[in-house]
């Protein structure tokens, strides 16, 4: 039906005028949204330590069915949303290598 093929074979800038093809923008949009995903995480973590220590809020409003006001109660549950809030990141960041991965597989 159709030839398979990688991004990385193609032209990465056109022969006629030399702008950059949409495989040419390619890496240039991973390393955007690299850099775009590491200043985010920067900022949440600058934010919410600053929310936790000063005003001994939570870095997200929730609503639990106990008083997490309270220590130690207050530091689990700061520690669970710092835990969960990692976990988008973390695939954003790592999904390039999963798809690799996958890919090298195929046979």
């Amino acid at each position: 039906m159709t030839d398979s093929f990688t991004w990385e074979e193609l032209p990465t800038r056109d022969p006629d005028t030399g702008y950059l093809t949409k495989a040419g923008y390619i890496p240039i949009m991973q390393n955007f949204t690299a850099y775009l995903m590491t200043l985010t995480i920067i900022y949440q973590t600058v934010y919410s330590t600053v929310l936790i220590v000063l005003s001994h809020d939570m870095p997200f409003t929730n609503w639990y069915p106990f008083d997490a006001s309270v220590s130690p109660i207050y530091e689990i549950a700061v520690l669970t949303q710092v835990i969960f809030i990692q976990y988008p990141g973390t695939i954003v960041r790592n999904i390039q290598t999963f798809i690799k991965v996958v890919n090298s597989k195929r046979i």
